[in-house]
């Protein structure tokens, strides 16, 4: 290319952008040809970025959703260990429960089989001494413990009784210094019991006794002699009902009562 053909390149108008913003002019030789020449860079134009921080937390789009779907698996959660506490643990303890009660249950009936074993030797015992084998007279006694109710219901040991006897239907009491109108009282209120059949009185005895003096402590006065006194004896004999004749009694009542 010849130096005309190169001063017309150079001055064609530029389309475009180009890399370059300007080229250094080629130096001639001492030939007249252009030597080729390495290319400078061109100086490029900017700025500097303002921004010197950035996020790299990624923004949740869906939070609602999300909280949403939060909330729902904390209920699942909680009726999940509801469920749990009464439909499985509380279940399995009641099993446990019931099979410790049934086991203690078994224990004490094998116990009482064991036990029940020597029901034959029981039975002769009892078929001895019970009912079964009781004698007419037995039969006809009556129940002691009702005996020493009716006393104490209808005398009371505040009446000065000293001694109680019993035999068979008979019961005889004594009292210590008792007044003769004491002694029909307590006849007339043991006649109006429906378990006595009648009552008679004995003649009155003495007892010698002897009177000793203590002080509030207990302890025997030195100072004062013992003194011996005459005490005055009374005695009641009360002849109480058979069975049948309580029964034959109450009937009795009961009728009236109807009527």
């Amino acid at each position: 290319m010849d130096q005309n053909s190169q001063t017309a390149l150079q001055q064609k108008p530029k389309k475009g952008l180009t890399l370059f913003a300007k080229k250094d002019k080629p130096v001639p030789s001492e030939g007249g040809q252009i030597a080729p020449g390495k290319p400078t860079l061109p100086k490029v134009k900017g700025h500097y970025p303002t921004k010197t921080s950035i996020n790299l937390v990624y923004k949740e789009k869906n939070t609602r959703k999300n909280m949403t779907a939060l909330g729902l698996f904390a209920l699942f959660l909680i009726a999940l260990a509801i469920f749990t506490k009464f439909m499985v643990i509380d279940q399995i303890a009641a099993v446990d429960a019931a099979e410790r009660l049934y086991h203690t249950r078994q224990s004490q009936l094998s116990a009482l089989q064991e036990a029940n074993s020597v029901y034959d030797e029981v039975e002769y015992e009892y078929s001895h001494f019970g009912i079964g084998n009781l004698s007419d007279a037995e039969l006809n006694r009556h129940d002691r413990e009702n005996m020493l109710n009716v006393i104490d219901d209808k005398v009371g040991i505040s009446k000065g009784i000293r001694t109680i006897q019993i035999s068979e239907n008979t019961v005889t009491i004594s009292f210590l210094t008792l007044e003769l109108k004491d002694m029909s009282t307590i006849v007339s209120r043991l006649e109006e019991s429906e378990y006595v059949s009648y009552v008679t009185v004995s003649k009155a005895t003495t007892s010698p006794y002897t009177v000793t003096y203590v002080d509030e402590y207990g302890n025997r006065i030195a100072d004062v002699e013992d003194e011996t006194r005459e005490a005055v004896i009374n005695q009641i004999t009360v002849i109480f009902k058979t069975p049948a004749e309580v029964k034959a009694t109450q009937a009795a009542a009961e009728g009236g009562n109807s009527q």
